[in-house]
């Protein structure tokens, strides 16, 4: 029997089974992070890769899945998200791409 034929059990429990484990996929998110900064993206933190993994699997999938999430996530995947975040947010979007911290206006050489 499988999680999905499970029945009555809680609607919620299955929506994040990884909640358990946030601490170490932020540990892997800081790790993912550190890999960003090799390719030259200085300031993207734990938190900004968190953000990305969290909208792009909308936070429900089995921890497996958000492992591999994390740890598959590509430059390009996130600088699409950060983007479209920015854009999504309703203000002008040099402002709203200015609340990054590593966002330097398209000046990088």
């Amino acid at each position: 029997m499988g999680w999905q034929e499970e029945s009555g059990r809680d609607e919620g429990a299955l929506a994040e089974p990884w909640r358990g484990y946030e601490r170490d996929l932020m540990n892997l998110c800081a790790i993912k992070a550190e890999e960003f900064h090799l390719l030259g993206y200085e300031h993207v933190t734990a938190e900004d890769v968190w953000r990305c993994v969290r909208e792009r699997t909308h936070g429900s999938q089995p921890l497996h899945r958000m492992v591999e999430a994390i740890l598959g996530l590509q430059i390009g995947q996130f600088m699409s998200y950060a983007t479209l975040d920015a854009y999504r947010g309703g203000a002008d979007e040099e402002d709203r791409l200015a609340a990054f911290p590593w966002f330097d206006g398209g000046k990088r050489g």
